[in-house]
């Protein structure tokens, strides 16, 4: 792919005259002396042109006159680069040639209930919904991404992941409640489903969080901690049964809630954020 280099070329893009009287338009052969042919003005054929060639450099690629093959080799290219996981917050500046970022992202699960005593049991943590979104930007803007980290045992509350551009939060996502407690007995409520928020012109779809589960007995000595929340079809904070000093497992998962501890256990960790992002 190459721009056109003749000798009447201009050597920079002309500004593009105003919309002409079929925006829409489709070119005909024209019939003679009855329909005129379409002409084919500088301004589409710069169109085609810069689109052909966009895609290209975008990649770094140099156009070349005799390769036919770039605008095949630089879409997958494109494709390849579209997403890269980020499990800390970072920040990052807009490339050249890139006008549209997307990925998807969680916050931090929130922790499970602890137990205080030989008959308490713990409630799951709350899970992180997972969002799924895309945003124009432009060459040189800033993205910032804050990546929630997982609760802290015995109902620590998930941190939240924001994607900001150019300092304006465009994806906010919220952990979930944190498990309850038990003492002596089993814990009566549990951890939310985080919740989220996009700013205006945003793309997005959101896979909900999942509430913390209650614990259960199926006896007098048989007990289950209760499960964490998933992350957006994630996975979930284990459960444990019976025993003594049981502690609740890790949230499974990005975003997934801590499960509940049994008879003087620790609630589990919720499971960390993430922020997947492409850009092209």
């Amino acid at each position: 792919m190459y721009r056109i280099d003749n000798s009447t070329a201009a050597t920079s893009l002309p500004t593009p005259g105003v919309v002409g009287p079929n925006p829409n338009g489709f070119f005909t052969s024209g019939s003679p002396g009855v329909v005129p042919a379409t002409i084919v003005d500088a301004d589409w054929m710069n169109a085609v042109q810069e689109t052909l060639a966009n895609p290209i450099e975008a990649t770094g690629a140099t156009l070349s006159k005799t390769d036919k093959t770039q605008l095949t080799v630089a879409i997958p290219k494109l494709i390849q680069h579209s997403l890269t996981q980020y499990t800390s917050s970072t920040s990052l500046t807009v490339p050249a040639g890139v006008y549209w970022v997307w990925g998807e992202a969680c916050s931090g699960g929130s922790g499970g209930g602890g137990s205080t005593g030989s008959g308490g049991v713990g409630s799951g943590g709350g899970g992180s919904p997972k969002v799924k979104f895309g945003f124009a930007v432009t060459p040189a803007d800033t993205l910032a991404l804050t990546v929630g980290a997982g609760g802290t045992a015995n109902g620590g509350v998930g941190g939240t992941t924001v994607v900001s551009l150019n300092g304006s939060p465009m994806v906010t996502i919220t952990a979930g409640g944190g498990g309850v407690g038990g003492n002596t007995a089993l814990a009566t409520t549990a951890g939310a489903a985080g919740t989220y928020s996009v700013a205006s012109g945003v793309d997005f779809s959101v896979r909900p969080g999942l509430s913390g589960q209650l614990p259960f007995t199926t006896g007098t000595s048989v007990y289950a901690g209760g499960v964490g929340g998933a992350a957006g079809g994630g996975g979930y904070g284990a459960i444990f049964i019976s025993g003594a000093n049981l502690a609740g497992a890790v949230g499974n998962g990005y975003g997934g809630g801590g499960g509940g501890g049994i008879a003087g256990g620790n609630g589990g960790v919720g499971g960390a954020g993430f922020v997947d992002l492409g850009w092209g």
